[in-house]
């Protein structure tokens, strides 16, 4: 119950990071459609998309789940095949758009899980704006012409890893 605990604030406090990122990126960057990068897909039952989000409400439903992905998680948004821990779908309370983010674990060898993770974001439509190390770990900012992803992920006895997702 304590690691929930911690996942969760790692959940909201990189949602947080990509809500400002979001605000604070650049508007006007060209519209081009970006071709789902080749790589595992953790694939959720029903996927409504960002589509069904157009930022006023539309039929966007929030929600918070353990143990799968929430059925808006953008299908384009590549994420690690690893063990969905938590995911959440809620509405911007600044922007009133959607905002996802989803928590992967994985038993995976930390350098692995990094050049996987960094070979989906730097390529179909994807580019990698921001590299941090921490530690036994890493924080990408990536961007592609529909969404800005803040990924940050950690070993720490198995490797978690944190996705946030705002819309461009």
């Amino acid at each position: 119950m304590m690691q929930l605990s911690f996942v969760r604030r790692s959940a909201l406090a990189a949602l947080v990071a990509v809500v400002g990122l979001a605000m604070a990126s650049c508007a006007g960057e060209p519209a081009e459609g970006a071709a789902p990068p080749e790589t595992a897909q953790v694939a959720p039952e029903d996927q409504g998309g960002a589509d069904d989000a157009d930022g006023d409400g539309g039929a966007f439903t929030e929600e918070e789940l353990e143990g799968r992905l929430v059925s808006s998680f953008p299908a384009d948004v590549p994420l690690y095949d690893g063990e969905v821990l938590s995911s959440l779908a809620v509405l911007s309370e600044s922007a009133d758009r959607p905002e996802w983010n989803a928590t992967i674990g994985t038993g995976d060898a930390i350098d692995a899980v990094d050049a996987s993770i960094r070979d989906a974001y730097s390529t179909g439509g994807w580019e990698i704006r921001t590299d941090m190390k921490l530690g036994a770990g890493a924080q990408l900012i990536a961007h592609s012409a529909a969404y800005i992803v803040s990924i940050t992920y950690m070993d720490s006895g198995g490797v978690t890893i944190n996705y946030g997702v705002s819309p461009k």
